[in-house]
């Protein structure tokens, strides 16, 4: 269903697609549907898991919530750390989000950024990057 991180290199182009899209399979660039304070930049809604259940709705994925990695066995599951505090290169802090999808097979991957390309990753390895504890999910199948 969804592409492998060697598939989607080979066949999308990478400046076109972000972590989101990578994981759920589109060649775009996907962003959580969140409102913005005009005058703050900050967010009205802080529930990440309310806004990525809503945004992948929009791409006909349905997923659950899970507590645990064990529930995600054999499933295809996403990892969600968000929002997160960062400092863009005009110096001004946004929140933002990461994802990375778990395939059935338990292993995982992610795109990392803008420019770099789709690979597999360690858990441990891209836990020590987003500090925040995430949000994990379970596609739903019908």
């Amino acid at each position: 269903m969804f592409f492998t991180a060697d598939q989607a290199n080979k066949t999308m182009n990478i400046s076109k697609f972000n972590c989101l899209g990578f994981a759920i399979g589109v060649e775009e660039v996907v962003v959580l549907d969140r409102y913005r304070d005009p005058d703050t930049g900050r967010y009205f809604d802080n529930s990440p898991v309310n806004s990525f259940v809503e945004t992948l709705k929009r791409y006909g994925i349905r997923v659950r919530q899970v507590s645990s990695i064990e529930e995600t066995n054999g499933k295809t599951a996403f990892w969600l750390w968000g929002w997160y505090a960062y400092r863009s290169l005009w110096g001004m802090e946004y929140d933002d989000f990461h994802v990375a999808r778990r395939n059935p097979d338990g292993s995982f991957e992610h795109k990392p950024d803008d420019k770099e390309p789709a690979a597999k990753v360690s858990l441990e390895d891209i836990t020590k990057e987003y500090s925040e504890e995430p949000f994990i999910f379970v596609l739903v199948d019908d």
